[in-house]
């Protein structure tokens, strides 16, 4: 019960057509790849790009929509905290500044919100 068949195996023999070709596959598979991958990374970097710009460009529209919405509303607190009455809290029975708050409050809703404390208490807060 012996293995007729010799244990040794000799070099495998490729042909001259053969290896050629695989050279020549090889060679061309890598080229490829490697321009496919340049590819990618060119085209992902003006990808990145161009979406770095248009959000820059969206983030600046609403920030110029945002101050142009209350512009008014602060020069009109610019023009409050300028007054000598509101910076020595003299506003008891302030006709002027009363009239003047009124009107404001009618041009600018946004001012609605406006508290203002007195200065007694712990802080000055604007919400």
């Amino acid at each position: 019960m012996s293995d007729a068949r010799g244990t040794s195996r000799g070099p495998i023999r490729i042909g001259f057509r053969t290896s050629i070709v695989t050279v020549f596959i090889a060679v061309v598979l890598v080229m490829g790849l490697t321009l496919v991958y340049l590819s990618f990374k060119r085209v992902s970097s003006i990808t990145e790009t161009a979406a770095s710009t248009f959000i820059d460009k969206v983030a600046q529209l609403g920030a110029d929509r945002i101050d142009s919405q209350f512009k008014g509303v602060r020069d009109s607190l610019a023009i409050l905290a300028g007054l000598p009455p509101i910076q020595e809290a003299d506003i008891a029975d302030n006709t002027r500044l009363y009239s003047l708050m009124a009107s404001m409050l009618r041009n600018n809703p946004q001012l609605f919100s406006l508290y203002v404390g007195m200065r007694t208490a712990p802080s000055w807060k604007w919400t």
